[in-house]
């Protein structure tokens, strides 16, 4: 998988099933806090998957804004799409998840990456999510 900054990171590659196995080990790692910055998914989608369905059996798996979820599937030109897939939150009353085509890679091209810029700029629509925010004034003497 392609690594966006040079550093160490955990990496999954999950090829999906149609019997909903690897649905139910995402929400297992997701009970156990696998979605953060540091960990990288990638899940191989078959040709024949939908993208809804995909959704909707993962509609229940814990990703966040932060969350680096990639699913990979084979178009029809032979080429492979890779969409980031995350969540904005539960809390929010979203239970759909958000996605965005990331790049695109063929044998003849390579890996064309068509999303420039910082996750966060790119997933700064919360859709309603409210945050709390404090603040603490200090003064120096």
């Amino acid at each position: 998988m392609y690594l966006l900054e040079p550093r160490y990171r955990s990496q999954f590659i999950a090829p999906w099933d149609e019997a909903g196995q690897i649905a139910a080990y995402m929400n297992m790692a997701g009970d156990l806090g696998l979605y953060t910055g540091q960990q990288e998914w990638l899940v191989l989608l078959p040709q024949n998957a939908t993208l809804q369905k995909i959704k909707s059996a993962l509609a229940n798996v814990k990703l966040f804004v932060d969350s680096e979820v990639m699913l990979c599937q084979e178009s029809p030109n032979g080429r492979y799409e890779i969409l980031q897939v995350w969540n904005v939150g539960k809390e929010a009353g979203d239970h759909t998840l958000q996605e965005e085509l990331w790049a695109t890679w063929s044998p003849a091209a390579g890996l064309t990456q068509l999303v420039r810029g910082s996750k966060y700029d790119r997933r700064k629509d919360l859709r309603g999510f409210h945050l709390k925010v404090a603040s603490i004034e200090t003064y120096l003497t």
